[in-house]
């Protein structure tokens, strides 16, 4: 894997606004860890009111947003605990309810490794998110995701991309350079 995956980065907005977020619980038992920098999807409904969870491609219907920071069940930020826990959610059963903040505009633009090689070819089009393999969703010790995104493989995509990253400009096509993308399937669309 390679070690710039860092998530999805917050770029800017597409209408030029502020880049906002909004609160929003976390489910009660996530199955999966929430990191700083995972795209995240909220529940419809439950014993715990709809909460947000990491991305899978089963909740792909329901993208939020961006996780921007995690925080206890007091709202307060969580912090480093040095040397090995980052300011991460864990995956528990029965926790007191915790909340992140969410990056959930439709037209946030964020920068992701893109684990294939993307040029001209793939503006425009959809990306998905890549897999990753359970117990390596993001770094314990920083608390940021390891997500990535992928080529169109599958129908049900959740990313368009725009182009590369202002990062990546020497590297036109290489293997696992950097993309701007928006996502495509979010659950607020209603403005494009």
């Amino acid at each position: 894997m390679p070690a710039s995956r860092k998530g999805f980065i917050p770029v800017r907005t597409l209408h030029g606004g502020p880049m906002v977020t909004h609160q929003y619980p976390v489910s009660a038992a996530p199955a999966t860890s929430l990191f700083i920098n995972d795209l995240c999807c909220k529940l419809a409904g439950g014993s715990d009111g709809g909460g947000v969870v990491q991305y899978t491609t089963a909740n792909a219907a329901n993208i939020l947003g961006v996780v921007a920071r995690c925080l206890n069940s007091d709202r307060r930020e969580l912090t480093f605990s040095l040397p090995t826990r980052g300011p991460y959610i864990q995956a528990t059963a029965g926790a007191a309810v915790q909340y992140v903040d969410v990056y959930d505009d439709p037209d946030m633009v964020y920068r992701v490794t893109c684990v294939n090689s993307a040029g001209p070819s793939n503006f425009n089009q959809f990306l998905e998110v890549a897999t990753i393999s359970a117990g390596n969703q993001g770094n314990t010790a920083s608390g940021i995701s390891r997500m990535s995104a992928t080529l169109f493989t599958t129908a049900g995509t959740g990313l368009m991309c725009l182009g590369l990253a202002d990062t990546e400009l020497t590297r036109l096509g290489a293997s696992a350079n950097e993309v701007e993308v928006v996502i495509a399937t979010h659950i607020n669309l209603t403005r494009r």
